[in-house]
């Protein structure tokens, strides 16, 4: 199993809402971030792109 931290980013997952998404250790700008409880993937910089209220 791979290493992975925890970030903590506003408003979680940005399809479920989950807010403990998994970023692998070996991070890079174009590392594709999934939510393990939706599955909904994306590049890093769609997924935790800041959203408007």
């Amino acid at each position: 199993m791979a290493d992975t931290i925890i970030v903590d980013i506003s408003g979680g997952c940005p399809n479920c809402g989950n807010p403990d998404v998994h970023v692998p250790a070996d991070y890079e700008e174009k590392t594709e971030i999934r939510c393990e409880k939706c599955g909904y993937a994306a590049p890093q910089a769609e997924f935790f792109a800041a959203k408007s209220d």
